[in-house]
């Protein structure tokens, strides 16, 4: 007697987090995220990054320019935006994710919304968005954390993803990664940007 085997039916997946640029010149990454996350239609989004020199923390670009991205696909979803400063103390960001990890709710989503190799000739870029890989796929925030704007511009916001949706127990993967001279076809600029679209599920 011959037996049929059925293939169980696979797992929606269901994104815990995110790591995607805030330059609107890779606004492309922060759409593709926002369409993936459509599918699950998330209550609430954290957006982490870093703050740069404007005033408010909602005005920071590195909040409101994925946010409003995502706003045109996930209308209804609910926002917060939480911006470190440059160089944050360790007791601050233990704070920080504590709290985040008690006020954590079923399908929350957690974006850290982070730009790669600055102010580097693609090539030279390529070589350190290469040691970048290669620490974010072992998930090492030690070597992260000492790392400046040549390879990436926020590894706390990095730090600050990873503790609060627990990132060991979770699969990892790179969904886009491109620089701004790819994205221009400029590749004479002397100062570029890298970019990263890395989901969580």
């Amino acid at each position: 007697m011959l037996m049929s085997w059925i293939k169980p039916p696979t797992a929606t997946m269901v994104i815990k987090g995110a790591i995607i640029p805030h330059h609107l010149l890779a606004s492309q990454f922060v759409i593709d995220l926002g369409n993936k996350l459509s599918k699950q239609n998330p209550k609430r989004i954290f957006i982490i990054g870093p703050k740069h020199d404007e005033y408010s923390k909602e005005e920071d670009h590195s909040c409101w320019a994925p946010r409003e991205e995502l706003k045109k696909i996930l209308p209804n979803t609910e926002y917060i935006c939480i911006t470190l400063n440059f160089l944050p103390k360790q007791k601050e960001i233990d704070n920080l994710i504590s709290k985040l990890i008690s006020d954590k709710k079923i399908g929350d989503v957690y974006i850290a919304s982070v730009d790669f190799s600055h102010y580097l000739n693609i090539k030279k870029a390529s070589v350190n968005d290469l040691k970048t890989q290669k620490l974010l796929e072992n998930n090492d925030i030690n070597s992260l954390l000492k790392l400046n704007n040549d390879y990436l511009d926020s590894p706390r916001s990095i730090e600050v993803l990873w503790k609060v949706i627990n990132v060991n127990e979770l699969n990892m993967k790179i969904i886009n990664h491109l620089n701004s001279a790819q994205i221009m076809d400029r590749f004479d600029l002397p100062s570029t940007t890298s970019y990263f679209e890395i989901i969580y599920n």
